[in-house]
């Protein structure tokens, strides 16, 4: 099981990390966290362009700007200064490729949300360490399992300014289950495409006898 960036949370909640209750705090307390207003204020574009021409255009842009999510291999999402941005919108639209600010409230994935992370790895209704677990759980930003026995806190507080490579969750997952699963039309294509491949993922429900992989996915 698996999830991108906030749906992580949920994803660890279904394997049995934490109940729904504290789910909720959690996700409350991340947005609380991760928003900040004034002249520290950043923001997020969406590419539709390969990670290397991204590469390219960050190259090109002056002032703080990463990449932040590589969704697909053609959907990449930067994130940043206010500036920063506004100047790799002007360079993708030069090259033809299409780019789109995204209506977040920071600049998510990045050192301008480092203020969260002190906040993440003080909340004391989580449990300490990551005990039994239903299914396995993938990471989103490596795309590696899960181990038992990590801090949940420091997880998640490292979580907010990592980068999301979805690809290499999508891959991990699909190399490690056995029954396929098709999701919303939405993320039909992003999770093909990131596969080559029409196999897609795998659920742990009724009429499966082994745990199997699911991504669950905030709405950017």
């Amino acid at each position: 099981m698996g999830g991108h960036s906030l749906g992580e949370l949920t994803a660890f909640h279904a394997a049995g990390a934490f109940d729904f209750q504290n789910l909720i705090r959690l996700a409350a307390a991340r947005g609380r966290a991760m928003t900040v207003s004034g002249d520290q204020k950043g923001g997020m574009v969406s590419l539709r362009c390969s990670e290397e021409e991204a590469k390219g255009i960050l190259k090109q842009t002056a002032g703080y700007i990463v990449l932040a999510n590589i969704n697909s291999p053609q959907q990449i999402v930067l994130s940043g200064e206010l500036t920063a941005l506004e100047m790799a919108i002007k360079i993708a639209a030069k090259q033809g490729i299409m780019a789109k600010r995204l209506r977040v409230s920071n600049a998510f994935h990045s050192e301008l949300a480092s203020h969260a992370v002190k906040v993440m790895e003080d909340i004391e209704f989580l449990p300490e360490k990551l005990a039994v677990i239903q299914t396995r759980l993938f990471s989103s930003t490596d795309g590696e399992e899960v181990k038992q026995g990590i801090s949940l806190r420091k997880h998640f507080a490292g979580q907010i300014l990592s980068q999301v490579n979805f690809i290499n969750m999508i891959r991990s997952m699909a190399k490690n289950c056995a029954r396929p699963f098709r999701p919303g039309k939405r993320y039909y294509g992003r999770q093909r495409s990131c596969m080559h491949t029409n196999r897609i993922i795998a659920v742990r429900g009724q009429g499966y006898e082994q745990g199997a992989c699911l991504p669950l996915y905030p709405r950017h």
